[in-house]
């Protein structure tokens, strides 16, 4: 196992340890709130894109470059519409996923969703930039 793979399994290993999964609606009342790292740290409670950002600033903490970082919002066959968010870190080996509230663990991107199921992400160094799954940057 790589060092890169080590480590997406040690912080995903973190968030799953420091942050209990609660819908947004249930906590704060409302749809959606994304919180920074830091309120997810001090409450202690979030839902995916909680995890997937508190994930991405512990593995930027690391040494990790932002470039290397997606947020990523997925179809689940569960809903419709953008209904989860994940976070993808790009190996030498390919995209990983980290902090994703519906798996068990870290996985390559091609065991945990259908290329179908992806429609857009947004690179960590350019955050205010979202793409098409397909389109590219």
């Amino acid at each position: 196992m790589s060092a890169a793979v080590e480590l997406i399994r040690k912080v995903d290993r973190e968030a799953r340890d420091a942050i209990t999964y609660e819908r947004d609606a249930l906590v704060r009342g409302i749809r959606e709130d994304w919180q920074t790292a830091e309120e997810t740290a001090k409450r202690r409670l979030g839902d995916c894109e909680d995890f997937a950002i508190y994930a991405a600033s512990r593995l930027m903490d690391r040494g990790v470059p932002a470039a290397c970082l997606y947020l990523t919002l997925v179809h689940t066959e569960d809903r419709r519409g953008f209904n989860h968010c994940v976070l993808l870190v790009q190996t030498a080996g390919g995209l990983m996923t980290c902090g994703d509230t519906r798996s068990d663990g870290p996985l390559p991107l091609i065991e945990a969703y259908d290329e179908s199921m992806m429609r857009q992400y947004a690179r960590l160094d350019k955050p205010r930039d979202w793409y098409g799954w397909n389109k590219g940057d």
